[in-house]
């Protein structure tokens, strides 16, 4: 517990990212040097290494190493024994035993800021491992509540950030605090999968130049691993980064420039610009937060960028634990436990954001029709209704009886100013490829709707027209 004295208490808070777990002072962060502590654990005769020291050795002894232990955090059995350790929850108390023996030195109280998707039970767990270790916990915090310090001036706020093995996205409400409203992880969309495929674009990049593969080695791929962090941050000022190897006392260079780096790494998070389309209601401006780990890597903000009616705010480093601790006075333990905190007030002034209306959309590309079955529906002047049990003459696509999950009318598509739109009327919710849609979304080329369970599909595409002939017919 706390100490009772007269003098000022010492707090600082944790950030249990297992992408990078990071303590902040009042001073600033606890350990100097730009790398965090990544959820990595290997275990060499019985004693276990963890962070930087265990991911050093990831592509060298890739059984060897343990990445899901913080993410899966559980008393059940691994699959894989670690030395002495059985359980997730057994590397998880020595990992944090690790870092606070470092960090511990004239703390009196501690906050834990922690993943948005950890269940009560591994809540319990957690305070069960620092009150073992005599942590002085005082408060656990949601990460995006705790990162997001400012209201802005529009409908909607989103928090979006990594973990090593999945990615958050955060709705935020506004109103006299920040508050969660609602959330999405999507799994297997984290740190550690866009590394690899960032590590994949590079290796193939000396295959095609050089001939030489350096996944081939062990050692040539770790290498790639040690030092893509240093690259990225390169790749934030300069167009292209030149990256050097060595095997068998050959060198091996060449230039990875960022653009094609972005495209990869851009289409590995797909799945995360799908979920934000659906959720960007036509009539809505947002305001979406990233971390600086997301922002790290090229081409991520780029996209969300081009989500109609957003303005992205990228996060200062170590954002959530600094949040966290600068609202230390709203954090107070009891008899009754440790609280977690959804919500936290504001401690900076709010910000007028001004976002900027999407350009009107090119002719070219932009869709034109909506297929369904063998028949295509241009989509005009007149919009496309689409439901159960349409309106004697009315423009649409009437659905067979036998399709559940579909209201009498369900929804429509019709022509706006910034391109198609798709206008949810059901009760059971309308799908944009895969994504239930929060009232209203623009449609591109190549999108498809899903109504009713098991889901028909509707298909959006763009009329070609035919080029020019050079002799003039």
């Amino acid at each position: 517990m706390p100490r009772t004295g007269s003098g000022p208490m010492t707090t600082i808070a944790i950030d249990l990212n297992d992408a990078g777990i990071v303590a902040v002072g009042r001073d600033g962060r606890l350990e100097s040097g730009d790398r965090l502590v990544p959820g990595y654990a290997a275990v060499d005769d019985g004693a276990p290494v963890f962070g930087a020291q265990a991911y050093r050795r990831l592509r060298l002894t890739p059984r060897a190493i343990h990445r899901f232990f913080w993410h899966e955090m559980s008393a059940a059995p691994m699959a894989l024994v670690a030395g002495p350790f059985s359980t997730s929850v057994d590397l998880v108390h020595a990992h944090l035993k690790s870092l606070w023996q470092r960090w511990s030195a004239g703390v009196d109280a501690v906050i834990l800021v922690v993943p948005a998707n950890w269940s009560n039970n591994q809540l319990g767990l957690l305070l069960g491992i620092a009150e073992e270790l005599g942590m002085p916990v005082i408060g656990l915090v949601d990460r995006a509540v705790a990162a997001t310090r400012c209201r802005y001036g529009v409908d909607t706020l989103w928090h979006i950030d990594l973990s090593l093995h999945d990615a958050t996205v955060t709705r935020l409400g506004q109103e006299g605090a920040c508050a969660v409203v609602d959330r999405q992880t999507i799994d297997g969309i984290g740190a550690e999968r866009l590394r690899r495929a960032g590590v994949e674009y590079i290796a193939a990049q000396f295959l095609t130049r050089t001939r030489f593969d350096p996944l081939h080695d062990a050692t040539t791929e770790q290498a790639l691993y040690d030092g893509f962090d240093a690259w990225m941050s390169a790749l934030q000022r300069e167009p292209a980064v030149t990256v050097t190897l060595e095997q068998g006392g050959d060198k091996y260079a060449v230039d990875v420039e960022r653009d094609g780096l972005a495209r990869v790494l851009a289409d590995s998070c797909e799945p995360i610009w799908q979920h934000m389309r659906g959720r960007m209601p036509v009539d809505a401006q947002a305001v979406i937060q990233v971390s600086d780990r997301f922002a790290g890597l090229p081409g991520l903000v780029a996209a969300l960028d081009r989500l109609p009616r957003v303005k992205t705010y990228i996060l200062e480093p170590d954002a959530a634990a600094r949040g966290a601790l600068a609202r230390a006075g709203e954090f107070q333990s009891s008899a009754d436990g440790v609280p977690l905190k959804t919500s936290l007030r504001w401690d900076r002034a709010d910000v007028e954001v001004t976002v900027a209306r999407p350009a009107s959309p090119a002719t070219a590309g932009a869709p034109t029709h909506i297929l369904y079955g063998e028949r295509v529906y241009r989509i005009g002047s007149r919009a496309l209704s689409v439901g159960a049990d349409l309106a004697p003459g009315e423009y649409g696509i009437c659905l067979a009886a036998g399709v559940g999950g579909v209201s009498r009318r369900h929804c429509q598509i019709e022509a706006g100013p910034e391109g198609l739109q798709l206008i949810d009327h059901s009760r059971f919710g309308t799908r944009l490829n895969g994504h239930v849609i929060e009232r209203s979304a623009t449609l591109q080329a190549g999108d498809v709707i899903g109504i009713g369970t098991p889901p028909v599909e509707l298909r959006v595409v763009a009329e070609a027209a035919a080029p020019e002939r050079d002799d003039g017919a």
